[in-house]
């Protein structure tokens, strides 16, 4: 082996150490930020599951009003590309009492507690004769005094497309959600 080649060979090997140990990574963190919290469990939630998107959403309602929206994306393979870097954002809101007041007598009033604990789309018919669905998975859950109900629906093409009042529901909560202020983001490890 010359001379050129054992450097040329030790110049690639340490630059694949470097990519694999994640040092080519742009990774900022910063101390002063604190990832949302709150103590107490949460007593009314959203998840949002979108398989084939890799998304994933979490709305935390406290009893005090208190709001942490977590949004996950970029978590559908393959990661090692720059668009699809995994990420983390946090984003918090504070309703007032009336809101909360109003978004629980909206549980207790709308039939959400009459409903069953799954709903699953039967698929829409295609032209080819199969069937479409969609892939977003909702879980809804209240847990406040004696209101304790968990409704799941998956498969639906649009949430509009969910049973009432579930469809609603989703709807109140997302459009909270979206009025949330941005806290943080990270890159989520591997």
């Amino acid at each position: 082996m010359n001379h050129k080649t054992l450097v040329g060979s030790i110049a690639l090997l340490l630059i694949l150490v470097v990519l694999a140990s994640g040092c080519g990574k742009s990774i900022t963190t910063s101390t002063s930020v604190i990832i949302p919290s709150h103590a107490g469990s949460p007593i009314i939630s959203m998840d949002i599951n979108h398989l084939m998107r890799g998304e994933r959403s979490k709305l935390a309602v406290y009893e005090d009003g208190y709001i942490i929206r977590t949004e996950e994306k970029g978590l559908r393979l393959p990661v090692y590309q720059s668009e699809h870097t995994p990420t983390r954002s946090w984003y918090t809101i504070q309703l007032e009492k009336e809101e909360l007041t109003g978004l629980v007598d909206f549980f207790q009033n709308s039939g959400f507690m009459d409903m069953n604990q799954m709903y699953v789309f039967v698929g829409e018919p295609t032209d080819n004769g199969g069937k479409s669905f969609g892939d977003n998975f909702v879980t809804i859950i209240i847990s406040y005094g004696d209101l304790q109900k968990s409704v799941n629906a998956s498969a639906y093409l649009t949430y509009a497309d969910m049973p009432f009042p579930l469809n609603e529901i989703y709807d109140r909560l997302w459009d909270i959600a979206l009025e949330a202020s941005f806290i943080l983001s990270e890159i989520i490890p591997n």
